[in-house]
């Protein structure tokens, strides 16, 4: 029998794929998180996906069905999420590397952006990346939001780049110009918008 992390939660289907974003992110996958429709008798109609990492089946997610629920006490309705832990083992990237500590300080810009719902976390750190800015030195993922001030279909990701010279202190009208070059990068690309 398969080792798998499953997941359950209250607070809708699309907060728990962003839940299952930030694992990935967190784990160092940089696979692109795919989702595939389909109906499995557990789930309503319409909430459940085949969730892959590139040709691999990660598992699944869905909305239980009212039917399911009856027979529990849950004051909403919950989503499950069922990940191989096998395929998350094996697609995590566990390399280190070591530096010698930095002379010059790190300039940090944390960025909200809007974007539709079928755009990763994995597709925007890889957009970022592919510019091979060389003063980039991190990207790290910190929040996904869904609701009120964000249009149905899309979503609002919260990430922070870290920005650092190996020969100088970098001036923040230098990081600006990066940045927006990061970000129109991001639009060309995914059709990101930076969050009012």
């Amino acid at each position: 029998e398969k080792e798998c992390l499953c997941i359950l939660g209250e607070e809708g289907y699309l907060a728990l794929k962003g839940v299952i974003e930030a694992i990935l992110s967190h784990l160092n996958i940089t696979d692109s998180l795919e989702s595939t429709h389909f109906d499995f008798g557990l789930f309503s109609s319409g909430k459940s996906a085949e969730l892959r990492l590139g040709d691999s089946v990660l598992g699944f997610i869905g909305e239980l069905s009212r039917e399911v629920i009856s027979d529990y006490d849950f004051r909403s309705k919950p989503c499950v999420a069922e990940l191989d832990f096998n395929i998350l083992i094996d697609k995590t990237n566990l390399e280190c590397s070591y530096r010698e500590i930095p002379s010059f300080p790190i300039v940090t810009r944390d960025l909200a952006i809007v974007t539709d719902e079928d755009v990763t976390w994995a597709d925007i750190k890889r957009c970022i990346e592919s510019l091979k800015i060389d003063y980039v030195n991190d990207i790290e993922f910190f929040d996904v939001y869904r609701g009120k001030q964000i249009e149905k279909g899309r979503k609002s990701i919260a990430f922070r780049i870290i920005f650092r010279a190996d020969d100088k202190t970098l001036k923040n009208e230098e990081v600006d110009i990066l940045q927006e070059k990061i970000l129109a990068n991001l639009n060309n690309s995914l059709g990101v918008n930076l969050r009012a």
